[in-house]
């Protein structure tokens, strides 16, 4: 075993990502190919998510015997006004089947059953059932049944039920549970016994977490917060692990007894980051020990706490210090790995590590066949704000940027619950080529940073700390050499498109131009509309850390629509085909009120999307080759 180690990570020190052709504007856009891969129990085959050109997501089905795959629907038999769905989630069963939910674009989940022996490129899918809303619960290793939950497609307060399907005969073999409710979530211990379930009790009630401790006869509502991650059960069918704050300690992940209904001891928790949000507890499928914990930080990294993938951690490590190296997928047996490479200049690729065999093959590549040397450089860098702060980012600049490019800000959509993280960004990366430095900045405020980042809600200008940060990078770029900040540019999506918006008028001169995308503008009309409404349902709640409503007066100081006549930059707003129309109607209104305020307004930009979601390899060109042109021509 270890012999083969040895070979394999010899080898892939010597198989770092070569290319074959310069890399044009489109390819460098292109969106990640292959995600969520996942090897048989068996180890022979895996299973995968791939994007289309169109955004739909196939499931990929490849032999790692033959080193043959094929891409499977599903689609609509009758191909009505909807066509071929798109794959949101799927497991293997066991050796032969794969369970998988993929929807149309109304918001049916329809639940498909795939026979991976035999299968042909686009088969359809046996459809199991498919006017609700499905979720894959539970597969049961050793046999042929899994556990799914039903909920109502349009969201009403309606039946919902978890049940027990068989793939050998295709039929429901028992209800495990049912109950009426809009929001539902189902959660099986570790022998495959539904414990945890959350619902409503009426359609006016908080929804909460209701479990059955082992032993027990009857359902218990629990006091454990409905909005708390619940990341799965130990091996002891009592307990949870749940990430949090819970009373004076920590935001961490900690078992939660259900019996006892309280945290009983911490897991793991982190000065500087929040885990309940960034870090991900890793389960053994075939037996439910917890194996490790993936902490999606700066520089994201696995902390294993089985021997043997830590093991393997190490030596693919220390084999490409470059790369960061995650193991991703494994058969039963831990004889065939998967482990995907992420660069922060060359895209991803992932490798297949047979032990037995003492070989590897190249599984996918994301990205396209880009050029390395042809690629922008992404490093990693580290400011001081005005309040002595240490704050990280990202710079990406191309070999050929000259000294005094303009410099372009990119704030990332939710940027009060996300973080920037080192890694191939292709956005990133079309823009340097276009001749921009391209900075992202962990401001304070990002991701509900712990300790002095992180900021402080009861006072009503905390959000302006953000611009105030971008003010302070900008100047860092000017000292340092890496732009020129009297021609600087930001682009901004969804609460980080109000970011952007309100940065012309919190910092005027700062920018010379901005792009906002999926923002809210009105922040006065946001708060006084329900929850029902479409501009609080299509973007996302600005400040989702507050836990209170801002005064009135905050609002109108904060809304770029109150504002608009202090604005000096050039705009450029967008909004989604399938958006709501009270969300269109609130992005022209604000275009209107901006340019009869003398702003320079570029025409609105309407996408194939809905919000944020741009997965459309030729939305996402042309959006971004519309912009470059907006940039130039302002900058």
């Amino acid at each position: 075993m270890m012999k083969s180690l040895f070979t394999l990570f010899a080898l892939l020190a010597a198989t770092i990502p070569a290319s074959l052709i310069t890399a044009s504007p489109k390819e460098l856009l292109e969106v990640d190919r292959y995600t969520d891969l996942k090897v048989s129990p068996d180890g022979k085959r895996l299973a995968g998510k791939f994007q289309r050109d169109d955004g739909r997501i196939k499931l990929v089905v490849r032999d790692l015997e033959k080193h043959r795959s094929i891409f499977v629907g599903p689609a609509n038999p009758a191909q009505g006004e909807w066509g071929e769905k798109s794959v949101s989630d799927f497991e293997w069963i066991n050796n032969d089947y794969i369970a998988l939910t993929a929807s149309w674009d109304d918001g049916i989940v329809g639940l498909h059953l795939a026979k991976v022996p035999g299968l042909k490129n686009q088969d359809v899918i046996q459809n199991i059932e498919f006017q609700s809303a499905n979720s894959l619960v539970d597969p049961i290793p050793g046999s042929t049944q899994y556990i799914v939950s039903r909920s109502p497609a349009d969201q009403k307060f309606a039946e919902c039920s978890v049940v027990k399907l068989d793939a050998a005969d295709r039929k429901f073999k028992e209800i495990l549970y049912s109950s009426s409710s809009k929001a539902f979530e189902a959660i099986t211990d570790r022998d495959h016994t539904l414990r945890l379930v959350k619902k409503q009790e009426s359609p006016d009630s908080e929804a909460a977490w209701y479990a059955l401790p082992p032993g027990g006869d009857a359902w218990k509502k629990l006091k454990l917060n409905q909005w708390l991650p619940v990341f799965g059960f130990d091996t002891d069918p009592d307990r949870i692990l749940v990430g949090g704050s819970f009373g004076n300690l920590p935001a961490g992940i900690y078992y939660y007894s259900l019996s006892q209904d309280k945290v009983v001891r911490k897991l793991i928790n982190h000065e500087e980051l929040p885990l309940n949000r960034f870090a991900e507890p890793i389960f053994d499928p075939a037996n439910g020990h917890l194996l490790g914990v993936h902490i999606n930080k700066q520089k994201p990294v696995t902390q294993w706490i089985d021997p043997s993938l830590k093991n393997i951690q190490a030596n693919i490590d220390r084999a490409s210090p470059d790369s960061m190296n995650r193991i991703i997928s494994w058969d039963m047996a831990r004889k065939r790995v998967l482990v995907r490479k992420s660069y922060a200049s060359q895209p991803s690729v992932t490798y297949a590590f047979d032990f037995n065999k003492g070989k590897m093959d190249l599984v996918c590549r994301n990205g396209g066949n880009l050029k390395s040397k042809d690629l922008a450089t992404t490093q990693h860098i580290s400011i001081t704000n005005r309040d002595g702060l240490s704050l990280d980012g990202f710079l990406t600049k191309s070999p050929k940027a000259k000294k005094n490019s303009p410099i372009l800000v990119i704030v990332r959509n939710d940027p009060f619950a996300t973080l920037d993280t080192i890694g191939w960004k292709n956005e990133d990366q079309f823009y340097a080529k276009e001749g921009f430095a391209v900075l992202r900045l962990n401001f304070s405020g990002s991701g509900g940073l712990n300790g002095p980042l992180s900021l402080n809600w009861n006072n009503e200008n905390a959000p302006i700390k953000p611009i105030q940060d971008l003010e302070d990078a900008l100047k860092w770029a000017k000292t340092s050499g890496h732009g020129d900040p009297s021609k600087a540019a930001i682009i901004g999506y969804g609460a980080g498109g109000w970011i952007a918006a309100y940065s012309t008028i919190a910092s005027p001169h700062l920018f010379d131009c901005a792009v906002s995308t999926g923002g809210i503008y009105d922040l006065v009309e946001y708060q006084n509309k329900d929850t029902s409404s479409p501009i609080s349902s299509v973007a996302p709640i600005i400040f989702a850390e507050c836990g209170y409503k801002l005064s009135h007066e905050a609002l109108n100081r904060l809304s770029p629509m109150q504002n608009a006549s202090k604005i000096t930059s050039s705009l450029m707003l967008s909004y989604g085909q399938w958006d709501q129309d009270g969300y269109k109607e609130h992005v022209k209104a604000f275009a209107k009120t901006a340019s009869d305020a003398g702003v320079s307004v570029a025409p609105l930009y309407k996408g194939g999307w809905w919000g944020t979601n741009i997965t459309n390899n030729s939305d996402v060109y042309d959006f971004n080759k519309r912009i470059a042109a907006f940039l130039k021509k302002n900058l």
